[in-house]
């Protein structure tokens, strides 16, 4: 009768942590930060527009969209110019944004 009380009382208190350790890690998974989506499509283009300064930086308007414009070849003197870009662009779900890697300003 003992070794019955000790027998259940053990298979009790391994009920029990295991039901602690899955609380504790539904409970950790649950108030993980959830990550930002970084989900970015990249493409080449080659694209002409007048570029002007936004909230957002120096951008390019080719007439219908906006595209951001980054790199070291995007200066202040080229706002209010009709200008062509080639580089990479970028999609996500903030907007379009053309890294820059040639710029030149069209007559």
């Amino acid at each position: 009768m003992k070794t019955k009380i000790t027998l259940i009382t053990v298979l009790i208190i391994g009920f029990i942590g295991m039901g602690m350790a899955f609380a504790t890690e539904k409970k950790t998974k649950e108030s993980a930060p959830v990550a930002a989506d970084t989900t970015m499509q990249s493409t080449q283009i080659e694209i002409k527009g007048i570029v002007k300064k936004t909230e957002s930086g120096i951008s390019l308007f080719d007439g219908s969209k906006i595209y951001l414009l980054k790199g070291d070849l995007v200066h202040e003197n080229m706002i209010g110019n009709l200008v062509k870009v080639n580089g990479d662009l970028q999609k996500t779900e903030n907007g379009a944004t053309i890294i820059v890697e040639k710029a030149m300003r069209v007559n």
